[in-house]
C-alpha cells in the first residue's frame, strides 16, 4: 500500500532515498517530506498524520518511545522523560551538558542530547519503515529563541541518531516557508508560533527571489 499525502494527490511506493523536515515539538514531533515535484508534505502512516509524543521510557529491560512510553509512566515515573527539548544549550560547572536521567541499575548518564539522540534515531526508523526507504539528510527546527549552543546540540543530536542534518531553523521560519512556497505570495508578514513548550513571534518578509 502505497504512502498517501495529505493532500492525496499522489501515492509513494518503493522509494529509496527521502529528505525530511523534522519538527521537534516539545510535546510532540512531526515530520515532512519533499516529494518528487518539490512539494513538501506531512508524512503520514496509516491513513493520518505520523506525529509522536516527545517521550521516553528508559526501562530495564527495554527503551519505549511515545505513546508506549507514557503507557508505562505510573510503573517507573523516574525512568519517565518528557520535555527534554527545554534543556537544550544548559550546562554544568564543567561545561558538560547537563544529566537529566542516571540509570540506577547501570549509572548510565543520559544528557537532553543522548535523549534526543536516541527518540531521533528511533523516528529515523520508524520513518524508514513506513516509506519504504532511507532517510538520505534531514532539516530540523528549534525554538527561535535558542542560542547557539542550543542549536548546535540539535544538530549533534541528530547527527548521533545517525542522520545527515543539513541544518537547524526557526520554526516559525519553517512555517513561514512552507506557506510562502505552496501560495507564492510576497510581502511582510507576523508569523505566530503557538507549539506546545513555546511561543514565538517573528517577522518574515517574502520576495520574488525567496
Amino acid at each position: 500500500m502505497g504512502l498517501q499525502t495529505r493532500k492525496g494527490k499522489e501515492s509513494i511506493e518503493n522509494e529509496t532515498l527521502v529528505i525530511l523536515g523534522i519538527d521537534f515539538g516539545t510535546t510532540y514531533v512531526k515530520l515532512a517530506r519533499v516529494l518528487h515535484d518539490g512539494r513538501i508534505d506531512v508524512v503520514r502512516s496509516s491513513g493520518k498524520d505520523l506525529q509522536v509524543e516527545t517521550a521516553i521510557f528508559l526501562g530495564e529491560d527495554r527503551t519505549e518511545f511515545g505513546q508506549r512510553a507514557s503507557n508505562m509512566a505510573g510503573g517507573a515515573p523516574d525512568r519517565y522523560l518528557i520535555e527534554f527539548k527545554r534543556q537544550f544549550g544548559e550546562f554544568d560547572d564543567q561545561g558538560k551538558a547537563i544529566t537529566l536521567f542516571v540509570d540506577p541499575k547501570t549509572e548510565q548518564e543520559y544528557s537532553p542530547v543522548d535523549l534526543a539522540a536516541l527518540f531521533l534515531r528511533n523516528m529515523k526508523d520508524t520513518v524508514e519503515k513506513t516509506l519504504n526507504a532511507s532517510i538520505g539528510a534531514v532539516v530540523i527546527s528549534c525554538p527561535a529563541h535558542f542560542k547557539d549552543p542550543a542549536r548546535r546540540q540539535v544538530q549533534e543530536a541528530g547527527e548521533a541518531a545517525e542522520l545527515k542534518v543539513l541544518g537547524v531553523i526557526d520554526e516559525p521560519v519553517a512555517a513561514a516557508m512552507d506557506y510562502f512556497g505552496e501560495s507564492g505570495k510576497t510581502g511582510s508578514y507576523l508569523v505566530f508560533d503557538l507549539g506546545g513548550g513555546t511561543f514565538d513571534v517573528t517577522i518574515v518578509e517574502s520576495n520574488e527571489s525567496g
